[in-house]
């Protein structure tokens, strides 16, 4: 809840979107060696390293958002899906 109020707080979007994943202890290990070894992918390089994470556990390689979002939405590994919207709009 923390990080989701920090990314609301300084960015210019009105929502997010977090999907929950059920993982394995063993695919989340995978994840965070893949993200520690990709690092942060900032500014375009965002969505690429994200997907490439997810690759892990199955993903689709993409390099855009709505790439992400459409395998996220279609996706049988997802078991919740919450809208964080900005409360001070």
């Amino acid at each position: 809840e923390t990080f989701i109020k920090s990314v609301l707080n300084r960015e210019n979007g009105e929502y997010i979107v977090a999907y929950t994943i059920d993982t394995t202890p063993e695919q989340e290990a995978k994840m965070i060696e893949r993200a520690m070894k990709d690092g942060d992918g900032f500014g375009f390089n965002c969505a690429d390293n994200v997907s490439d994470v997810m690759k892990e556990i199955g993903f689709k390689h993409v390099l855009t958002p709505g790439g992400l979002e459409r395998q996220l939405q279609n996706s049988d590994k997802v078991t919740e899906i919450k809208v964080y919207k900005n409360e001070t709009d």
